[in-house]
């Protein structure tokens, strides 16, 4: 976890655990993976199925309380989770329930949680989901085609107050119109990337035409990295990868979604894209939180 963070989609990182289980080609070369092997030795670490998962400490858990306190007035993003799948079917016993709970208490927080495992979303919400609490984005990661044919009918079947979708690591042309248009517009926001690492290409090409995609459907749109070997190409450091004035001018979208309606919004904006949005979501969030202290 990470008061301050690199990815530039979020402002914090929260993981309630530390370990998972490759399921695709996009956790091909995990950079979360390669960090859990520069900290443990053989036989300690964390990931693979089996492989014991490590629980969040007691500290990690109230500093994302004192992040939500910190954001009172402006509200904040935290992202779960950066080093693990929060629907992972070997989590620690009790780790998302108690994830929940923070969920429900953080009101000044949106939590965007993103996964690989969405046909586990369904079986792992809480009893009092409803249609989603107001404060926790659903989202979910399709590398290709293939992959979006896969996870994105799960996604859109599960209930949520707000759904994403993350392409990164981009590593083919990726079409979801059929799921971008759908009556409501259930998919608010998309955020494309190339690989870090060790890199597969990606094809410039393919950012854009999701960028169109976006663009005729009303979807925000995020251009997070180019991608090690795509910034390369374009004559830059990798170090400058994720610096938004070294893409094609073309790509330089960095839109997040309203925190009420979806609707795309520019960074450095507050987290709603109008007052009466935000009137909205301030009525909302009060329930959440008379129903937290009931629970």
């Amino acid at each position: 976890m990470a008061e301050k963070t690199g990815i530039q989609w979020t402002e914090h990182t929260f993981n309630p655990w530390w370990g998972c289980t490759k399921v695709s080609p996009g956790c091909d070369n995990c950079y979360a993976e390669t960090l859990d092997r520069m900290r443990y030795k053989e036989g300690e670490r964390h990931w693979g199925k089996g492989a014991p998962r490590k629980p969040a400490s007691e500290n990690s858990w109230r500093e994302v309380e004192k992040w939500d306190r910190a954001a009172a007035r402006s509200r904040t993003r935290t992202f779960s989770a950066s080093m693990a799948d929060l629907f992972d079917e070997e989590a620690p016993p009790g780790a998302l329930d108690r994830f929940w709970q923070v969920a429900r208490r953080c009101l000044h927080t949106d939590f965007q949680l993103l996964t690989k495992r969405p046909e586990r979303i369904l079986t792992s919400l809480p009893a009092d989901w409803g249609k989603g609490y107001p404060n926790v984005l659903l989202g979910t990661s399709v590398e290709d085609q293939k992959r979006a044919l896969w996870r994105m009918p799960d996604l859109i079947t599960a209930p949520a107050h707000l759904r994403f979708v993350s392409t990164e690591p981009l590593l083919g042309s990726v079409d979801l119109r059929q799921w971008l248009r759908l009556p409501g517009r259930p998919i608010r926001w998309l955020i494309v990337g190339g690989e870090s690492g060790s890199a597969r290409p990606t094809d410039p090409a393919w950012a854009r035409d999701l960028l169109a995609q976006c663009r005729e459907s009303g979807v925000a749109f995020f251009m997070k990295q180019m991608g090690d070997l795509g910034i390369v190409q374009l004559g830059r450091k990798r170090s400058q990868d994720g610096d938004l004035e070294s893409f094609p001018v073309d790509l330089r979208v960095r839109e997040f979604p309203c925190s009420w309606c979806g609707v795309a919004i520019p960074p450095g904006r507050q987290r709603t894209c109008s007052p009466s949005c935000r009137t909205q979501l301030a009525r909302a969030l009060p329930r959440e939180e008379q129903r937290s202290r009931a629970a």
